[in-house]
């Protein structure tokens, strides 16, 4: 923000922001509804869930992991909030299964290391995982998983659903290699050329 109102002020040209928002300055937004978007991811993981266990049939004990981004910026708190939007009701049903937290700062080792910890602390409790992004998922959570004899493919009973939001060139290729089930795209090309029509 402070950065944004000083190109406003000082140089008076114009700024457009692809995908990011910041809390202060004139400029222009492109980017989609977070909250939204991560909706549909909520829905995806609480849907597979019903799928492997039933209706109201998760384990009592199991645990949903998060892996979320930046502590502090609003695309963060929007990714949560839309996932709990509609996974909340669900977690309602099933008695005991609770939401346990990370914070990966989309950096692939800080997820690691977090995915590691929690999987340490609940092994095989848990029964789900979302993640703000690609490579948390991807190069996070997958790797720990791997390493803890807990990866197993899509289809596998032994598979732990895993959904995430961003849509990347590795990420889509996890879907198609069966090691992650869900990707809900952001369609940063998209934002690319509409920021560059509005500049």
């Amino acid at each position: 923000a402070t950065a944004v109102k000083r190109i406003n002020e000082q140089l008076n040209i114009p700024i457009a922001a692809a995908g990011i928002v910041t809390n202060g300055g004139k400029y222009v937004y492109v980017g989609l509804d977070n909250v939204s978007a991560t909706e549909r991811v909520g829905t995806a993981l609480a849907d597979l869930l019903d799928a492997k266990y039933g209706k109201g049939k998760w384990p009592a004990d199991g645990k949903i992991v998060e892996i979320w981004g930046p502590a502090g910026i609003s695309i963060t708190d929007d990714r949560h909030k839309g996932f709990r939007n509609t996974f909340e009701p669900r977690l309602e049903e099933n008695a005991g299964v609770e939401i346990v937290d990370g914070t990966g700062n989309w950096d692939p080792v800080t997820a690691f290391k977090v995915s590691s910890d929690l999987i340490s602390r609940y092994g095989d409790k848990i029964i789900g995982v979302y993640t703000h992004d690609d490579p948390s998922a991807t190069e996070g959570v997958v790797r720990a998983l791997d390493l803890a004899g807990m990866q197993f493919p899509v289809g596998d009973p032994k598979h732990i659903p895993i959904v995430t939001y961003d849509g990347t060139k590795t990420g889509v290729q996890a879907v198609r290699d069966q090691t992650i089930d869900v990707i809900t795209e952001q369609p940063s090309l998209g934002y690319a050329t509409l920021v560059m029509h509005y500049l």
